[in-house]
């Protein structure tokens, strides 16, 4: 993979060790170091890699990198690991002449990059990361799992804060970039929906004239040099006749061309729209396309449909923030049920006016369910809204109510934010 020399040359860091010895892996998980490894000890917010270097040296691991000095034969010394980190993958990613399509937004950037990877695996070997790998270590470790054989590479640009997206650039400017929508997420780091959309455009401003951008008919980035493709289900350069859309999935035409998901939902929909943009634009054979959005399984945690002994369990507990509990509410009344109960979390992220937007939104779910139950701080205000419900101090207690009440002909939808993991809620009642 890489030399000790090179990788210093390439972060400019300090070695102590042998500039000859190469590293076949670069790993920041201790656990998962394999002999041959490069070790980076990554500082988090709830870790420390520094405090692992010993389980990775047991582990295999060659060499180190780290923030400080440490008592090791071959150690790279950088001032910050995540930034050594990036720099790595940027010259890993010159070694290669794939194809790279990033993808950024507010909601649906997994399962769109997740939709994409499907077609593209039809027509060649596509490195695509299993998780929601879209911040300054992820899409690094991304990258870093490119093989040689690979001719497409699908990237996740994600931003909490002004800047992110550029720094992330600075890593990798794909070829073909897509936006799949902009709405009042994180708010608490950008303070309006415009900043978001500016931070967000970043990504599409960045592709050079050779490449093409994808993004919703309703946005209008001024600087795109590349070639545009918008979608929308009714408007757009590509556009969606639905034809049926309900538990099992949806059938949709496009241009002629009838297509088919798994994924539910209108929001499905327009990522099946955004990946068959992707797939325009690399000249991807229809057949390949329709075999790529067919085949590709739902994702745990996002709208996906779970059945047990009579009770639905909509899980889209990976995130949660206006747009998506909307897109989730709205499906609520395709999915055939006798009872529609909504276990919510906090949408965090949101500012200063957090309590109103919960609270009006709590006014949305009027009349599409039946029972509202909540758990955190946050959540109680979707209870004045909506003008009933039962808050929860602990999942556990949630969860012990649940599967003391719920019963055959049951929907439940189960969502809030990463922070909140309400995912422990859908595993309680499922197990």
């Amino acid at each position: 993979m890489f030399t000790l020399a090179e990788i210093t040359k390439m972060t400019q860091g300090v070695l102590k060790g042998r500039e000859d010895l190469k590293v076949v892996a670069v790993e920041i998980d201790s656990r998962r170091v394999r002999p041959g490894s490069l070790f980076i000890a990554i500082r988090g917010e709830r870790f420390d890699g520094h405090e692992f270097v010993e389980e990775a040296i047991g582990n295999g691991a060659v060499a180190v990198m780290a923030e400080r000095d440490l008592p090791l034969p071959n150690l790279i010394r950088v001032e910050d690991t995540i930034i050594g980190l990036g720099k790595i993958a940027q010259g890993y990613l010159s070694r290669f002449t794939v194809k790279k399509v990033g993808i950024t937004g507010t909601n649906g950037k997994t399962t769109t990059k997740a939709l994409i990877g499907s077609i593209l695996s039809r027509e060649g070997s596509t490195c695509v990361a299993e998780k929601s790998y879209n911040n300054a270590i992820g899409l690094p470790l991304t990258i870093l799992g490119l093989k040689k054989e690979d001719q497409f590479l699908i990237l996740e640009y994600g931003t909490n804060h002004p800047g992110e997206i550029g720094y992330l650039l600075r890593i990798a400017v794909p070829d073909i970039g897509v936006l799949t929508n902009v709405g009042p997420g994180h708010l608490e780091g950008f303070g309006t929906v415009e900043a978001v959309r500016r931070e967000k455009f970043t990504l599409l401003e960045a592709i050079p004239e050779s490449g093409g951008v994808v993004y919703p008919f309703e946005l209008n980035p001024d600087q795109v040099r590349a070639r545009r493709l918008t979608f929308g289900i009714e408007r757009g350069d590509i556009t969606a006749r639905i034809i049926s859309m309900g538990e099992e999935g949806s059938v949709f035409e496009v241009g002629g061309e009838t297509y088919q998901t798994r994924l539910l939902g209108r929001g499905n929909i327009k990522n099946c729209l955004a990946a068959i943009g992707v797939a325009q634009l690399l000249g991807i054979d229809p057949d390949k396309i329709r075999d790529g959005l067919k085949i590709c399984d739902p994702i745990p945690g996002r709208l996906h449909l779970i059945k047990k002994e009579g009770v639905k369990i909509l899980d889209d507990s990976y995130n949660s923030n206006p747009a998506s509990l909307k897109e989730a509410l709205d499906l609520l009344p395709r999915i055939e049920a006798q009872r529609r109960i909504l276990v919510l979390g906090d949408m965090l992220e949101l500012g200063p006016d957090s309590p109103k937007i919960h609270e009006e939104l709590g006014v949305v779910m009027r009349g599409k369910a039946d029972l509202l139950l909540t758990y955190g701080d946050l959540a109680q205000n979707f209870t004045i809204g909506f003008g009933a419900g039962e808050h929860f101090e602990t999942k556990g207690a949630l969860i012990s109510w649940l599967n003391k009440n719920i019963r055959p002909g049951d929907l439940i939808l189960v969502k809030g934010s990463r922070r909140m993991a309400m995912e422990e809620v859908v595993k309680g009642v499922i197990a």
